[in-house]
């Protein structure tokens, strides 16, 4: 939770250290770095979401040390080991009746999208939006050959991605430091300690970022599977896990899950998709006026306006993978400016988001 914060001791006369010159060059060094997010973005979203899993795994592997008395390395060893076996287990009970109920979800999002085809058809503006829609839709290249040389290329540069992200991931959870150390190297040796201050205080917010989305998708989505259950949709279990996953992305991940599940819903008759529309509706509502204050007093808050404003640049740079690294990398920008900037440079006293220490 956010803790009043002074700048530290080896931050004394830093603010008076920064002569105008060094400003103007902190404020391009800025410019060049948006560029350079523009122009190698899909690397840097590759780097980040290794980084972001990184440390979550860290984070896991250290909770576990610290309560049952292990080394660091050896309990991050038994969390990976669990999250394989939990995963192949859950696989094994549920992958069958999961791929039934997807393909089940599949035919009735269908299903439901033609319905509301027809009812849009039969207005001048709905059959405006119909055009202006497949405008903008994705049409798959022309002949078998091609279609099956698309997939095959998509499915190998999600498998390389992922292998990239993952293998990223395990070499900075069981060794941090050595990167860290080498990072704090690049830093003049006067502000070497309070380089260290700031990757520590940034790594302890994007731990609790995490945590408390997962927290928020888990609880989220099973909520959402056992509404949808007892009101008899076709694929309940489905619908909850893609709710919560989609939940990765605050504000327009709720929008985005109730697409699937009211068109789902649409062959029973209009009335059950507005049902399920109001349900995921209340659902949202107790999010965020019960679990989020709930959830965000252990991990970290954003301001809202800060991280839809970070989807939106994300977004315009990176696409659908920009919307998704947005809101940790908002989180981990804003310590750094409290930190350097405000406190820094300027020398004032700032509310640090989610600083390590506050709890």
């Amino acid at each position: 939770m956010a803790s009043k914060s002074e700048p530290s001791r080896s931050t004394a006369g830093i603010a008076e250290g920064y002569s105008f010159s060094a400003k103007v060059g902190i404020v391009a060094g800025v410019a060049a770095l948006f560029l350079f997010v523009w122009v190698a973005g899909w690397v840097l979203a590759l780097l980040f979401a290794g980084i972001l899993l990184g440390v979550a795994l860290r984070g896991l592997g250290h909770l576990v040390a610290r309560r049952s008395g292990l080394s660091e390395d050896v309990a991050l060893s038994i969390c990976l080991t669990l999250i394989v076996l939990v995963l192949t287990a859950a696989f094994s009970l549920i992958g069958r009746e999961m791929a039934g109920q997807f393909e089940r979800l599949f035919q009735a999002t269908q299903t439901g999208t033609n319905q509301l085809r027809g009812y849009l058809g039969q207005y001048p503006l709905g059959r405006q939006v119909l055009d202006w829609w497949s405008e903008l839709s994705w049409q798959p290249p022309a002949g078998l050959l091609a279609r099956v040389t698309g997939v095959m290329s998509v499915s190998v540069e999600v498998v390389t991605n992922v292998s990239i992200v993952v293998g990223m991931a395990l070499f900075l959870a069981y060794r941090p430091n050595k990167y860290l150390d080498a990072t704090i190297a690049l830093v003049p040796t006067r502000h070497k300690e309070r380089a260290r201050e700031v990757l520590n205080a940034t790594s302890c917010v994007l731990r609790r970022w995490v945590a408390g989305r997962v927290t928020d998708m888990a609880v989220v989505g099973a909520i959402t599977g056992v509404a949808l259950y007892f009101m008899g949709s076709p694929a309940p279990l489905a619908l909850g896990l893609l709710t919560g996953l989609i939940l990765f992305i605050p504000f327009f991940g709720p929008i985005i899950a109730t697409i699937p599940a009211a068109l789902a819903s649409l062959p029973d008759g209009p009335g059950w998709a507005l049902a399920v529309v109001g349900l995921f509706i209340l659902i949202q509502v107790v999010e965020g006026f019960v679990l989020l204050p709930f959830i965000t007093e252990y991990t970290v808050s954003v301001p809202a306006a800060l991280m839809i404003a970070s989807q939106l640049v994300m977004g315009a740079l990176l696409g659908v993978v920009g919307v998704l690294i947005a809101p940790p990398t908002a989180a981990a920008v804003l310590v750094m400016v409290q930190m350097v900037y405000i406190q820094d440079i300027l020398g004032e006293k700032v509310e640090i988001a989610g600083e390590c220490g506050s709890k």
